[in-house]
């Protein structure tokens, strides 16, 4: 006998496979689920509906939270939500000024 799609797993589905699309990007599984549940949480505050749209919705809402971590940790954000490093990351001031100590 099979089983009948209902909304609830419908739901616990497409929320499991967000979870794996973003350790897929390189989320780890915990940092990944914290944002899941995030984005539940904010969804309902925001009183958004449960249907089709609403991982879509959540995977927009993740991404922008991921870029506005890299960009707090001085990273690059590609066009597909991805942190990159630069190629030349900035050299803190005490590593570019010379010593003032004297070789003897």
């Amino acid at each position: 006998m099979s089983r009948r799609s209902t909304p609830e797993r419908l739901h616990e589905a497409r929320r499991a496979a967000t979870i794996e699309r973003l350790v897929g990007d390189g989320e780890l599984r915990e940092r990944a689920e914290r944002l899941v549940a995030l984005w539940e949480a904010q969804a309902d505050v925001d009183g958004v509906e449960r249907d089709s749209r609403y991982w879509e919705a959540g995977w927009t809402w993740i991404s922008i939270q991921r870029a506005g971590r890299a960009d707090a940790a001085g990273l690059a954000v590609t066009d597909s939500g991805h942190a990159e490093r630069p190629a030349r990351p900035r050299l803190k001031a005490w590593a570019r000024r010379p010593s003032r100590r004297r070789l003897r």
